[in-house]
C-alpha cells in the first residue's frame, strides 16, 4: 500500500499539472484507480485490523491492545469519502470502457503480474458480456463490479510493489534490504492469488498442483521473514502515544505495561460489587 501511496501520489501531482494547462486526458484513469483503491485498501485494512486481534488472543481483545480503538476508528472509512461498494461501480465503468486493452494477452513478463492482468481482464470481458444481455439492469451488477474492482486494485497494488522494489535497488539500497522487499512483493502477490484462487480455478488458468506449490511458496517466503518482521514494523518509527497500545511499545514490556495500564483504570480502585 506505501508504493501504491506514493504512486497514486505522484499521478495525481502529474494530473494537476496537466489540469493547469487544460489537458483533462489523465482525470479518468486517476479517478477509476483511486476510487477502486480506496475501495480495496480501506477493506484490506479493516480486515487485516480483526485478524491482528485475533492472532494476539486474549491481549488482543483486551482493551489495552489498543486494537479496538484502532478498529473503531478506521472501520467507518469504508463509508465515508465514499461508499465502498459504490465506488466499485465507478471503477467498473472506466474498466468497462479500456475493454479492448483489457481483454489482451498479459504485457507483463513476471508470472505474479501476469496472473493478475489475466484475472482482471477476464473478469471485465465477462462483465461486458453480462451487462449486454437484455433485460439486465446495470444496478443488479454490484457484485460482478466488486470482484472486478479488487481484481484490478489487487493488480495496482502488486505492481506498484514490484515497482518499488526496482525503485529501492535503483536507489543503491543494500542488497539485504532488497531481498527482504522483494520478499515482502513475493509474499503480498502470492497471499492475494490464494485469496482469491476461485478466480484462477474457475478458467484453469492455475491447476492444482500449481496451488499446492503456491500455498508451499508462501509458508516458505512467511518463515524467511520471519526474522525481518519487527524490523520491517519497527521503521514507519510509530511512537507510543500514537499506537496506544501495552502490547505495541518500543521497549518491548509487554506484561509491565499491561500490569501499569491496568493499575490506572479507575474501576480498579472501586470495591468489587456482589450480587
Amino acid at each position: 500500500m506505501l508504493a501504491t501511496g506514493n504512486k497514486m501520489r505522484s499521478m495525481y501531482e502529474s494530473m494537476l499539472e496537466e489540469l493547469m494547462k487544460g489537458d483533462v486526458s489523465s482525470l479518468a484513469e486517476v479517478h477509476a484507480i483511486s476510487s477502486g483503491l480506496k475501495s480495496t485498501c480501506t477493506t484490506m485494512a479493516a480486515t487485516n485490523m480483526e485478524d491482528c486481534r485475533k492472532l494476539m488472543g486474549g491481549h488482543g481483545y483486551s482493551y489495552f491492545s489498543g486494537i479496538s480503538h484502532l478498529w473503531a476508528s478506521y472501520v467507518p472509512s469504508n463509508t465515508y469519502e465514499g461508499d465502498n461498494f459504490l465506488l466499485t461501480q465507478q471503477s467498473a465503468r472506466y474498466l468497462l470502457k479500456q475493454i479492448k486493452d483489457a481483454t489482451t494477452e498479459p504485457e507483463k513478463p513476471e508470472m505474479q503480474l501476469a496472473a493478475f492482468e489475466h484475472r482482471a481482464g477476464r473478469l471485465v470481458a465477462d462483465l461486458a458480456a453480462t451487462a449486454m444481455q437484455d433485460g439486465v439492469v446495470w444496478s443488479d451488477l454490484n457484485l460482478e463490479c466488486w470482484r472486478l474492482n479488487h481484481a484490478h486494485s489487487q493488480y495496482v497494488l502488486a505492481r506498484s510493489a514490484v515497482e518499488g522494489v526496482a525503485q529501492a535497488k535503483a536507489q543503491g539500497r543494500s542488497a539485504e534490504t532488497i531481498a527482504v522487499l522483494k520478499r515482502l512483493s513475493d509474499l503480498f502477490a502470492l497471499h492475494s492469488i490464494q485469496a482469491s484462487l476461485g478466480d484462477y480455478l474457475e478458467d484453469y488458468f492455475i491447476s492444482p498442483r500449481q496451488c499446492q506449490l503456491l500455498r508451499q511458496q508462501i509458508k516458505d517466503l512467511q518463515a524467511a521473514l520471519a526474522d525481518d518482521v519487527v524490523g520491517l514494523v519497527d521503521a514507519f518509527d510509530f511512537p507510543d502515544h500514537y499506537v496506544n497500545s501495552a502490547l505495541g511499545s518500543a521497549d518491548g514490556n509487554v506484561y509491565q505495561r499491561l500490569w501499569d495500564a491496568a493499575q490506572r483504570e479507575e474501576i480498579n480502585h472501586r470495591p468489587p460489587l456482589f450480587g
